[in-house]
């Protein structure tokens, strides 16, 4: 979305910030008692978590200046950092595991796993295949790399993991899983080497 002109990306982050969240996927995956499916703990923690940012997300946009379709990219660029402030403000202290904890990280790297049949080296190649060097490691409620396209995921790693809503997105930078607010283009949280490290990276 980033790499898109900014008048393409007004459209698309207005029709995200309108439209009404999407379930989480069915993380029922194991056994099942009673007739009933059981959800990991750590899953069930990590959907009221995303909720949580989900709220914090929308009370920063209804106070931020509307972001609308225009191709005056000062305007648009104005409304997408203030988005990101005023996310900020109301996470001020967020740090890597508020909503990535240990044991939906742990969770995480399985789906990784399998979402990519165990295939890293080519997972990684796919992340790095348009990049010329590696980029810097995430950090919380910085905004993605300027001009930097954002790697493809794979439909099956995608199938893997916990559906969001719409206003994030999974990626990865280098080895790291990052949970990006796509309106704000900011890095809420990230899972370290969720690819291992038994891979070569370049």
């Amino acid at each position: 979305m980033f790499a898109a002109p900014l008048v393409v990306a007004a459209v698309l982050a207005v029709s995200m910030m309108t439209a009404r969240p999407q379930p989480f996927v069915d993380i029922s995956q194991g056994s099942i008692e009673g007739g009933l499916p059981r959800t990991p703990q750590a899953l069930v923690d990590f959907g009221e978590r995303i909720r949580t940012y989900v709220q914090i997300h929308r009370a920063a946009a209804e106070a931020a200046p509307p972001l609308r379709v225009t191709t005056a990219s000062g305007e648009i660029r104005q409304a997408i950092d203030a988005l990101a402030l005023g996310i900020r403000l109301r996470r001020i202290g967020a740090k890597q595991g508020d909503i990535f904890t240990p044991a939906v990280a742990a969770l995480i790297r399985d789906a990784v796993r399998e979402g990519c049949h165990g295939q890293y080296a080519e997972l990684l190649a796919l992340v790095n295949e348009e990049l010329e060097s590696p980029l810097p490691g995430p950090v919380i409620h910085t905004r993605w790399p300027e001009g930097v396209p954002l790697p493809t995921m794979p439909p099956d790693l995608l199938a893997a993991l916990p559906r969001l809503p719409p206003e994030l997105e999974y990626r990865f930078i280098n080895r790291d899983l990052v949970l990006i607010d796509i309106d704000a283009n900011l890095i809420v949280d990230f899972v370290p080497d969720a690819i291992p490290e038994i891979t070569s990276s370049w």
